[in-house]
């Protein structure tokens, strides 16, 4: 089953529905929705300007025969969008079937001028990077899904899929895992990995448009004493991954700059890199664990005495 017949069967309409209007300057839209069995539901949606967006949803159903759960989170900001979904269901239900769900869908655009002094006009191209990393569950009876685009212009665009579907009660099992690349060089599927380039023509001073979009969903379908859940994490996020290369008459460059509206630098990536101590943290550390050793071996030492 493919991530989008997940993903719509998973929530109700608005919350997961992107902002659909004219592209402005970091225009960010999150948006969550979670239902349990009998239509009762959660949503919540938030869109921003130059800002961050977030929204969040949650409900749960408890009844003689079952209990049934869902939620979801979704943020978006400044090249990067996150999402993640999860939901649990046991027992039985009137139809056998209903369950749980939870979906996030989280999108960002901005435009991007990319632009160089000595190249102004002169036509070139540019390779830039996406980053996704996403894990997907699902147990039971139930269907897990993530998806993210990245997109510059209107050809060139990152296509991540992963999906995970378990149906207990028919004995079905099935994961999909999947990238796909349009850009210069065609359109191409590649292993799945949590990183992705693609390459684009410019014409150095132009202003094009970034768009990100990334979902989330998990959905239980809960048949008679199954206990099942799903769940959908990408709230490690897909980002803008930065400026890998670019050239100009076919020449590579360095004197480039790729700006957003409000000036904000894009030529480098958004992802957030693990945190690298300090000198002065890692001398601490020695010295603490120095200290701990010596007191173990005096410790040891009066023992024998």
């Amino acid at each position: 089953m493919h991530f989008k017949n997940i993903l719509f069967a998973a929530c109700l309409g608005a919350a997961l529905i992107g902002a659909t209007g004219a592209a402005h300057a970091g225009t960010s839209f999150a948006g969550a929705g979670a239902t349990v069995v009998f239509t009762q539901s959660d949503t919540e949606s938030n869109q921003s300007t130059g800002g961050t967006a977030s929204a969040s949803a949650g409900i749960a159903r408890e009844w003689d025969t079952g209990f049934a759960e869902g939620k979801a989170n979704a943020i978006a900001g400044d090249g990067f969008v996150k999402g993640y979904a999860e939901t649990s269901a046991s027992g039985q239900t009137d139809d056998h079937r209903s369950g749980g769900s939870g979906g996030a869908n989280a999108s960002f655009k901005e435009m991007l001028t990319f632009s160089s002094a000595a190249h102004t006009g002169m036509p070139g191209q540019v390779t830039v990077a996406a980053i996704f990393d996403a894990l997907v569950q699902a147990d039971g009876s139930a269907q897990a899904s993530s998806e993210f685009m990245l997109a510059v212009g209107p050809s060139s665009g990152v296509h991540f899929v992963l999906s995970e579907i378990d149906e207990l009660g028919d004995s079905f099992d099935s994961s999909v895992s999947r990238l796909s690349v349009s850009d210069v060089f065609g359109f191409r599927e590649l292993p799945y990995a949590g990183v992705a380039t693609l390459t684009f023509d410019i014409t150095w001073g132009d202003t094009v448009l970034l768009s990100m979009q990334l979902g989330a969903a998990g959905r239980t379908l809960n048949a008679v004493q199954i206990s099942s859940s799903a769940w959908a994490d990408a709230f490690h996020s897909g980002y803008w991954g930065g400026v890998v290369s670019a050239t100009a008459g076919g020449v590579a460059i360095d004197d480039f700059s790729v700006l957003s509206a409000t000036g904000l630098d894009y030529r480098n990536s958004f992802a957030v890199a693990a945190p690298v101590p300090e000198p002065e943290t890692v001398a601490l550390l020695a010295v603490g664990l120095l200290a701990v050793w010596g007191r173990v071996r005096r410790a040891r030492r009066a023992g024998v005495a």
